[in-house]
C-alpha cells in the first residue's frame, strides 16, 4: 500500500449532546457496567477457588529475544553520579515517589501522613526464606506457589510492601480481588502510590549501574569525578530479589496493583526493558529465575489484553499505555500464536491512537503538557520497538491468528497494512502520515519547553513517565512542603529530587526517530544516551525524509505562524492542543487558548483559558500553579484547577467550566468556556473564551521588555459580580511588595520587574505550586482585585535602581 488516509483527532464525542445520542451512550454504558459487575463476580468467584498462576503449557517456550540494545559506557559515564545515588538509594529500598520524600518501603514502617491524615502502622513482618510467611496474606490456591517463587529470594533481603500507600499508611490487602479493589473513598489515602512504586520504573537503573560496574565506570569530567562501585553483582542480586518479590506476594489478579490495567503494562514494559539492559551488558540469570520471570511477563500481557481501558466514544493515555506496553511485552516474550497476535494488536492500535490522540499540531489531546509528555514517550519507544523486530518476529505481522483477540477493538485479519520506509529501503506498518506528525510532536515538544529543557504545566501533573532511562535528577528545592507530612520540609542541597518539568529526556528520545531541524538547540550531553538508545532500537539512523521538510511541516503548521518582522516577537502557535508560544529578548511567554481535552471531559485540564507562563533571562515569573493531588483531598483537587489559581481573569462565584463542589467529578471539566485564539501575528494576541456567559476578551502585546494585557468582561447583574486578575508568582525567586497603584518585585539575580494597571486594587496572597505530584511549596499570588468591564495592566522588566526596561 502506498498510503493511508490520516485518523481524525478526538476532540468530540460522536453525537456529541444531541439527546438521542446522549440516551443510547447511557444506555450502552448501563449494560456495559451490568455486564461487567456480573462478569466480575463470576471471575472473582472463579480465581478464589483456583491458583491465578499460569499454567506452563500456556507459557511460550524458549529464550526471551533481547530487544533492547546495549549502551555505550561512555554515554552512561555521563550520569555515573546520579546512577550511583540513585541505586545506594534502591539497594535500600529508599523512594521518592510522588512527594513521598526518601523513604525506605517495608512491611510495618511508619508513615507520616498526608495533611494530618495518618493511619497507624501495619504489624511488622517476618519473612522466613521458605515463604511460610506468606500463608494467609496471599489466597489459599496461590499460597504454595507463591510460596515455592519466594524461596527463591536470596536470604536476608527485606521484602517491600507493594500494598502500601506509603505516605497515608492505608494498606490494601493481598486477597482482595482486583476488580474489588476500592479507592478515593478516604482522606488522605492515594492509591497512585504502590501504583507508581509496582511500576518499578528504578529497575533500569540497576541494570546501568551493573554496566558500569562490570566496566569500571568512572565519572565523566563535570560529572563529581571518579565514582565508585559496589560489586556487579549486587545490583543484578537486587533486580532478581525485587522481581521474585513482587510476583510472590502479588498473584496475578490479586491486590492493588493488578487493578489499573496501565500500571500493569507500564510494569511489564520496564521489566522488559531492565531484562534486556542487564543481559546486553553480559548479565546472566539462572533457569528458575527465567522461567518465574517469563511466565509473570505473560501473564502481565494476558491481564492486560483481557482488561483493556479502551471505551467506543473515548480512549486516553491509560489506553495508550495498555498498547504501548502490549507492544514492547509481546516482541520480548518468545513468538507462539497468542503473543504474536498480541504484537499484531499492539501495532494496529499504536497506528490507530497515535492519530486520533495526538492532533495535527503535534500536541497531545489530554489538554496537559505533563500528559503530552507520557504518552509521546509511549509512542516513541513502542515505534522503535516494532521499527527493530527481526526479519523472523516481523512474521508475526503477516501470519497472526486474528481469532485469538476476543471483544472490542477487533483485531483486523492479517496482515498487517506494510508501507515504504521513508529515507531507506523496506516496509513499515507506519504510513507516511504517522511519520510527518512524528516531527510534529517533535516540534510542539520542542517549542514547549524553554533554554532549560523545562515546561509549563498547563492541565494536570501526575509526574507520570513510561520509561525513566535517564531521569531529571537534581537538588530539591528548600522550604519544599512534603505532601506526606504537611510540614515544611528543609532539604539538604545532596537530596536530590526528580524535575518532572524537564522535558529534554523526551526531545533526546524523538531525536532517535526523527531529522533534528537545523538550528535546533544542542541537548546536554546527560541525554545523549536516550537518543542512542532509541536510536539503536530502531536500527536506523534517519527515518523522515530530511530535516527541512520536517520542520517545515510542523512549524507551518498554522497560518497565523510566520517569521517575525524586525522589531516584533516570534510567535509560535499551535492551535489543535491552544497554546501559543511567543519570546522577544529576555521574555518568554507561554498562553493557554484551548479545548478542555479528551472530547470534551477535560478529564485532565484546569480552568486555564486565556492564562500563561511568563520568564524573564531565564528565571520562572508567572507560573501554572501544578496539581498537587487528586483523590486523597478532593478540594486541594478542585483548589489547584480552579480559575482563580491561575493567571487569567476570575468572576468570584463562578468558574469558566462547572467544577463540582460536592467533590464529584474529579476528572471531569466538561467543556463550556470554548477558548479561541483570534489572532497570534505580529506583536498582537487575542484570545477570548465564553464560560462566564458573556466574552471574556484577553489582548496580549509583547514588547520591548514588556508585556502588556487588556482583559474585557462584561458580566451584568444587580448588583454586578466582582471580578479579579491573578498572576501567581514562581514560589522562592522573587519578594513581592505592593507599591502606590502596583506591585513590585525583586529576584534574587538583582532584577525588578513593575505590575501596573489602570484601575483595581493590587495585593499579595499567600498560594501554593505544585512543581510535581505530591510536591507543594509556598509562594503569592499578586492578585488586582476591584476590576471592571475592562482593565489594562503591564508586567515591565526594570533594571534595579534604573528604571531602564532589561531587553
Amino acid at each position: 500500500m502506498s498510503g493511508a488516509a490520516v485518523p481524525r483527532p478526538l476532540r468530540a464525542i460522536p453525537g456529541g449532546n444531541a439527546p438521542v445520542a446522549r440516551v443510547w451512550r447511557i444506555a450502552k454504558k448501563i449494560r456495559h457496567k451490568l455486564a461487567h459487575k456480573i462478569g466480575a463476580r463470576l471471575a472473582s468467584a472463579a480465581d478464589a477457588k483456583r491458583c491465578t498462576y499460569a499454567e506452563a503449557a500456556r507459557v511460550p517456550t524458549g529464550v526471551m529475544p533481547q530487544i533492547f540494545p546495549a549502551c555505550e559506557v561512555a554515554l552512561l559515564r555521563t550520569n555515573a553520579a546520579v546512577i550511583r545515588e540513585l541505586t545506594e538509594r534502591f539497594l535500600e529500598h529508599r523512594f521518592d515517589l510522588l512527594g513521598s520524600g526518601w523513604v525506605r518501603v517495608e512491611h510495618g514502617m511508619e508513615c507520616a501522613g498526608v495533611a494530618g491524615h495518618r493511619l497507624p502502622a501495619a504489624a511488622r513482618v517476618t519473612a522466613d526464606g521458605a515463604g511460610d510467611w506468606l500463608r494467609g496474606r496471599v489466597t489459599a490456591a496461590n499460597f504454595f506457589e507463591a510460596r515455592r517463587i519466594w524461596s527463591l529470594v536470596d536470604r536476608g533481603y527485606q521484602a517491600i510492601d507493594w500494598h502500601l500507600d506509603f505516605k497515608s499508611g492505608f494498606r490494601w490487602r493481598e486477597t482482595t480481588w482486583c476488580g474489588h479493589i476500592a479507592f478515593g473513598e478516604q482522606p488522605g489515602v492515594d492509591v497512585k502510590v504502590p501504583w507508581e512504586l509496582a511500576r518499578m520504573q528504578h529497575l533500569p537503573q540497576l541494570a546501568h549501574a551493573f554496566a558500569l560496574a562490570r566496566a569500571g565506570g568512572g565519572g565523566a569530567a563535570g560529572d563529581a569525578g571518579d565514582v565508585s562501585w559496589r560489586s556487579a553483582a549486587v545490583y543484578l542480586r537486587e533486580f532478581r530479589n525485587e522481581v521474585l518479590d513482587f510476583i510472590a506476594t502479588n498473584p496475578p489478579r490479586f491486590g492493588v496493583n493488578w487493578q489499573c490495567a496501565m500500571d500493569v503494562a507500564i510494569r511489564a514494559a520496564n521489566w522488559v526493558v531492565a531484562w534486556d539492559l542487564f543481559r546486553a551488558a553480559g548479565a546472566e540469570f539462572d533457569t528458575e529465575f527465567e522461567q518465574v520471570f517469563r511466565r509473570s511477563v505473560f501473564e502481565h500481557g494476558e491481564h492486560v489484553m483481557n482488561q483493556l481501558e479502551w471505551g467506543e466514544h473515548f480512549r486516553g493515555n491509560h489506553y495508550l499505555a495498555n498498547v504501548a506496553g502490549v507492544v514492547l511485552l509481546a516482541a520480548g516474550l518468545p513468538a507462539n500464536a497468542e503473543t504474536d497476535a498480541w504484537l499484531a494488536f499492539g501495532v494496529q492500535e499504536l497506528v490507530r491512537e497515535f492519530g486520533t490522540q495526538f492532533g495535527e499540531d503535534g500536541g497531545n489531546f489530554e489538554a496537559s503538557t505533563n500528559y503530552h509528555r507520557l504518552s509521546a514517550e509511549m509512542v516513541v519507544y513502542a515505534t522503535a520497538v516494532v521499527l527493530g523486530l527481526p526479519e523472523a518476529r516481523r512474521r508475526a505481522l503477516v501470519e497472526y491468528d486474528s481469532r485469538r483477540r476476543r471483544g472490542l477493538p477487533k483485531l483486523a485479519k492479517p496482515p498487517i497494512p506494510m508501507y515504504a520506509g521513508p529515507g531507506r529501503a523496506g516496509e513499515t506498518p507506519f504510513p507516511p502520515w504517522y511519520w510527518e506528525r512524528l516531527g510534529k510532536v517533535f516540534a510542539f515538544s520542542a517549542a514547549l519547553a524553554d533554554a532549560t529543557g523545562r515546561v509549563p504545566q498547563f492541565g494536570d501533573n501526575d509526574s507520570g513517565r513510561f520509561l525513566k532511562l535517564v531521569p531529571a535528577i537534581g537538588p530539591a528545592s528548600r522550604g519544599e512542603v512534603s505532601a506526606a507530612s504537611g510540614a515544611a520540609k528543609a532539604a539538604a542541597e545532596t537530596d536530590w529530587a526528580e524535575d518532572v518539568l524537564n522535558h529534554e529526556h523526551l526531545l533526546a528520545a524523538l531525536a532517535g526517530l526523527v531529522e533534528v531541524p537545523r538550528g535546533a538547540r544542542t541537548l546536554e550531553a546527560r541525554w545523549q544516551a536516550e537518543s542512542a538508545w532509541v536510536r539503536d532500537l530502531a536500527r536506523a539512523q534517519r527515518w523522515l525524509p530530511g530535516a527541512e521538510k520536517t520542520f517545515a511541516v510542523a512549524a507551518g503548521n498554522s497560518p497565523q505562524t510566520a517569521a517575525p518582522r524586525a522589531g516584533a516577537p516570534m510567535i509560535r502557535v499551535f492551535a489543535d492542543f491552544g497554546m501559543i508560544v511567543a519570546e522577544w529578548g529576555a521574555l518568554r511567554a507561554v498562553f493557554r487558548c484551548g479545548p478542555v481535552g479528551q472530547c470534551g471531559i477535560g478529564g485532565h485540564a484546569h480552568n486555564d483559558a486565556l492564562s500563561f507562563e511568563l520568564a524573564v533571562a531565564g528565571q520562572p515569573l508567572v507560573v501554572d500553579p501544578g496539581s498537587y493531588l487528586y483523590t486523597p483531598l478532593p478540594a486541594e483537587r478542585n483548589r489547584f484547577r480552579s480559575g482563580a489559581a491561575h493567571s487569567t481573569l476570575v468572576v468570584e462565584g463562578a468558574e469558566s467550566n462547572e467544577i463540582r463542589a460536592d467533590g464529584r467529578g474529579l476528572f471531569l471539566l466538561r467543556e463550556q468556556a470554548r477558548a479561541r485564539i483570534i489572532e497570534a501575528a505580529g506583536d498582537a494576541i487575542v484570545l477570548e473564551h465564553f464560560g462566564f456567559g458573556v466574552v471574556h476578551r484577553r489582548t496580549l502585546r509583547l514588547v520591548a521588555g514588556a508585556l502588556l494585557g487588556r482583559d474585557e468582561c462584561g458580566r451584568g447583574g444587580a448588583p454586578p459580580p466582582p471580578k479579579f486578575l491573578s498572576f501567581p508568582i514562581a514560589s522562592a525567586v522573587w519578594t513581592a511588595a505592593v507599591a502606590g497603584a502596583g506591585a513590585v518585585l525583586t529576584s534574587a539575580r538583582g532584577v525588578r520587574v513593575k505590575f501596573r494597571s489602570d484601575g483595581g486594587d493590587w495585593n499579595v496572597v499567600s498560594s501554593g505550586y505544585s512543581p510535581g505530584y505530591g510536591r507543594l511549596q509556598a509562594n503569592q499570588t499578586l492578585r488586582l482585585a476591584g476590576v471592571g468591564d475592562s482593565v489594562n495592566w503591564e508586567i515591565r522588566v526594570e533594571e534595579v535602581g534604573t528604571g531602564r526596561a532589561q531587553i
